[in-house]
């Protein structure tokens, strides 16, 4: 759940049960509309944290954004005119 609310802040779980020894997820974007006219992410698997996670992969899909794109360094411009290479090659 944080894994989600991390990476797709914009993504909530709509719904989450268990039916016959499967687990089901629901993201959504938009809580406050009902489910038939939403556009849901639904997701299962027989474990409770892998539906989670297959949810959380076809939103990113669903959303353009793809698993490597997003950077964990910042950005950054240097300071002065001169560059200064940091990778070790060793």
């Amino acid at each position: 759940m944080a894994l989600i609310e991390i990476e797709m802040p914009a993504w909530k779980v709509r719904r989450l049960v268990s039916e016959n020894g499967e687990w089901r997820c629901s993201l959504s974007r938009q809580l406050n509309v009902p489910i038939e006219l939403d556009d849901t992410v639904e997701a299962s698997h027989d474990v409770l944290s892998r539906a989670i996670l297959r949810a959380l992969v076809e939103a990113r899909r669903r959303s353009g954004t793809a698993l490597g794109s997003i950077s964990a360094v910042p950005e950054g411009w240097p300071t002065s005119d001169r560059m200064v290479c940091c990778d070790d090659f060793a």
